[in-house]
């Protein structure tokens, strides 16, 4: 099996790493292969005359990558930890997931099918010299551009922290809210690590907005920015002023607050010859995660709880420009 590994790695120009373990190796070359079974089980049932759009079952498709995926842990035991950290675990959706947000793939059919278009196809930049990184083909030369132009497919907001959190605040209609009970606010200077960053005290000294949330019955948070304006308490929930995903990403917003009222997130970069490595202290907002998972790879697992990525080099302005975007230091 190991020379099977090293006619994947050698053609999708995938590289180890200084130090990189063999089981994480094997799992990237894996995660990536998958995207061209994900093409090949597509283009395997030609339903259209259009000789340039393929489509197929979405449940075929997924049916038919687990299989794939399952004949790689069968003969590699010790990738099933790396695909499947729990029970819940679907690696299945989560590489398919960038594809659609990239284009690559589109749902038909009122989403029970998946279509594969060679126009689209032909964007990722899959040609002589080409690269893989995640579930991304591009050239030796980077063009930078389309990667700034795959944001907006992704629904990502190119706006600086600064203008982002000044645009969401200008939508806003403020509410007075009397009843503060069971509520958690989130404290911008508190450290890097949002989950411990939630407490129980409202910050009545700030004048500037912070965000509160509170637990429903069916256990999701029900988020909301507050503001203190004199002895008055007011509130505004994201259905009445955010209808773009791209602005009502909780996750952003915290981010933005700390950047522009309290202390800066970080995050840590690791270099070696060919790739990069970054570690965020907490989750990045999920299109953005999304993004990261299909310019590079998730790093202990597919789930990524420990929000570590592995990166080409040659995209590092890439993430760079997406850290300055969230209000992120390296450091």
């Amino acid at each position: 099996m190991g020379d099977i590994f090293n006619i994947i790695g050698s053609s999708l120009g995938i590289l180890r790493y200084q130090n990189e373990d063999e089981k994480n190796f094997e799992a990237r070359l894996v995660y990536s292969a998958l995207v061209k079974w994900f093409f090949t089980i597509i283009a395997s049932n030609l339903h259209s005359e259009n000789k340039d759009v393929s489509y197929n079952s979405k449940a075929k498709v997924h049916r038919e990558a687990r299989r794939v995926l399952d004949s790689y842990i069968i003969a590699k035991p010790e990738l099933k930890d790396w695909f499947y950290p729990n029970e819940e675990t679907d690696p299945i959706n989560l590489i398919r997931e960038p594809l659609l947000k990239a284009g690559i793939i589109i749902d038909v059919g009122y989403q029970s099918q998946i279509a594969l278009s060679a126009s689209n196809l032909s964007k990722t930049g899959k040609m002589p010299g080409y690269l893989t990184s995640g579930a991304c083909y591009f050239s030796n030369i980077i063009e930078t551009e389309y990667f700034y132009h795959l944001l907006d497919r992704f629904n990502i907001d190119r706006s600086d922290y600064e203008s982002f959190l000044r645009k969401y605040l200008e939508q806003i209609k403020w509410q007075e809210i009397v009843d503060v009970n069971n509520y958690e606010y989130f404290d911008i200077h508190k450290g890097q690590v949002f989950s411990n960053c939630w407490v129980s005290n409202i910050p009545k000294e700030s004048q500037e907005p912070f965000m509160a949330r509170r637990i429903l019955s069916f256990g999701a948070y029900d988020y909301k920015l507050m503001i203190n304006k004199g002895d008055k308490l007011y509130q505004a929930s994201f259905s009445q002023y955010a209808q773009h995903e791209s602005i009502r990403d909780t996750q952003r917003l915290l981010y933005a607050l700390k950047a522009m009222f309290g202390t800066r997130a970080t995050v840590k970069v690791e270099f070696f010859d060919n790739y990069t490595i970054w570690h965020f202290w907490s989750k990045l907002p999920p299109a953005i995660d999304s993004f990261m998972r299909y310019i590079g790879w998730p790093l202990e697992n597919i789930e990524n709880k420990k929000n570590e990525y592995v990166i080409r080099k040659e995209l590092v302005e890439i993430v760079r420009n997406l850290n300055n975007m969230l209000g992120i230091e390296e450091g």
